[in-house]
């Protein structure tokens, strides 16, 4: 039996999708096929790698990449992280099931380095526990 696809979309697939597909490809190990994209791809923020790494999660095989780069066009689930992603998802991928999850983006704060860095651990913290919480209601169909 093939795995079942999951497509992470956000808007530049540096942040967001990037600390989902970590988090899910860590708590299901092998049970899914993973994917992240970005509508205006971007390159992964170094905060990114970090949050992951203080998880104890490594991102070395994953990069920032289009949704032109997906090599597929049919997902089992698509789940949007924000709203823009949502609005802008291409016709051309296709999900027997959607989700959105509006997670605010931790990069739109303008203040100082600390701010930045506790927004971006809000931000793992939410994709964290709604990747578990999605793990859990996959689970219990």
């Amino acid at each position: 039996m093939s795995r079942q696809t999951i497509l992470f979309l956000c808007t530049g697939n540096s942040i967001r999708s990037q600390m989902a597909e970590a988090f899910l490809k860590y708590f299901a190990k092998e049970r899914f096929s993973v994917f992240s994209a970005g509508i205006s791809p971007g390159g992964v923020h170094p905060l990114t790698t970090l949050m992951m790494e203080e998880e104890g999660i490594q991102m070395s095989d994953q990069y920032s990449k289009g949704v032109d780069e997906i090599p597929l066009e049919t997902f089992d689930f698509v789940i949007t992280l924000c709203d823009h992603a949502k609005k802008l998802c291409p016709d051309s991928i296709q999900a027997n099931i959607r989700e959105h999850w509006p997670i605010q983006d931790p990069i739109a704060f303008a203040a100082g380095e600390g701010v930045r860095i506790a927004k971006f651990r809000e931000a793992k913290e939410e994709i964290k526990k709604r990747v578990i919480d999605w793990l859990d209601r996959f689970d219990r169909t």
